[in-house]
Parts: C-alpha cells; structure tokens; sequence
C-alpha cells in the first residue's frame, strides 16, 4: 500500500466531503533508480520516489483514489537545468 496517498477518517463528519487527490505524468512513469547520477533533467519537487512508490500511485489512479492526473505544468531551458554540470542544487525543478 502506498503510504503516500492515505485518506483520514473523521469521527465528528457527519457528511460527506468532496475532494480531489492528484499525481503527475512523471511520478507516474519515472522512479528514483532508474535517475542518473547528475540527470538534471528529472528534476521535480516533490522528487521522483521509489519504483514502489510509482506502483503504488498506479495502484490508487486504478481505484480511484487518487482521481486527477495533471500536468504540473512548469518548463525549463535546457540551459536552466545545467545539465552538462549535473548540478542539482543549481537546476530548476520543473519537468518539461
């Protein structure tokens, strides 16, 4: 199960409550493993996690759980991503 993505039950609700959960593209196909030493380029904040983790988001996008996928929309130049220094302190976080 992915610890991530939980929902809390309130005793004192007496209705129902309407609410989205969302994840994004890159969360959904890239995992921290497979990320290169210095690949700027999968840069994103929150950070790519596990291959569990990616499982896991499939596993609650299936249920419906988690019920909006969405662009996360925020481009970087090749040049913002400093990727022939492969400094992450220094490269932007977007996914693009």
């Amino acid at each position: 199960e992915n610890r991530g993505v939980q929902i809390h039950k309130n005793k004192n609700l007496r209705t129902a409550v309407s609410f989205t959960t969302e994840t994004c593209p890159h969360y959904l196909f890239f995992e921290s493993g497979g990320v290169p030493d210095g690949a700027t380029q999968y840069k994103c904040a929150p950070p790519v996690r596990t291959a569990e983790n990616r499982e896991g988001l499939w596993k609650q996008l299936l249920r419906g759980t988690i019920n909006t996928v969405g662009s996360d929309h925020s481009p970087s130049p090749p040049g913002l991503k400093y990727l022939e220094e492969g400094d992450f302190l220094r490269a932007w976080g977007g996914i693009a």
